[in-house]
């Protein structure tokens, strides 16, 4: 994937395995597929199938526990709507600067428009 010019692209070091939930799912549902499938984030997508956004562990300790938001209450209203994408061939300096820009700590790798990894900011960094 990388070449001279990208020395390492994103794609290198994306993580194939996304774990998704419905946008309808509970909070706690996806929590729990969280900690059963040992992720830090989940692709949450519509009936089609298409990514609508991304929920994090952060997200849940901070925008549900911390807000006491009801964790019977589906995803949707925790998730961070149409999540930073990035194309699998960019360099993950590139990457760095993207997610210090917005504060993020994931970004959605791309290959011709589809999702093919996640990044993440650990990742970036060594961890």
């Amino acid at each position: 994937m990388s070449d001279f010019k990208t020395l390492l692209a994103v794609g290198d070091l994306a993580s194939p395995k996304m774990s998704t939930v419905s946008v309808t799912e509970t909070v706690r549902a996806g929590a729990r597929k969280m900690a059963a499938e040992k992720t830090s984030s989940l692709l949450v997508v519509d009936a089609g199938g298409i990514l609508v956004g991304l929920v994090t562990e952060q997200d849940i300790v901070y925008r549900a526990v911390a807000e006491d938001f009801d964790v019977n209450a589906p995803v949707k209203g925790i998730m961070t709507p149409a999540p930073l994408q990035i194309a699998h061939d960019v360099s993950i300096f590139e990457a760095k600067k993207l997610m210090l820009e917005h504060n993020v700590h994931h970004l959605i790798v791309v290959r011709e428009g589809k999702p093919m990894g996640i990044l993440t900011s650990q990742s970036v960094m060594g961890g």
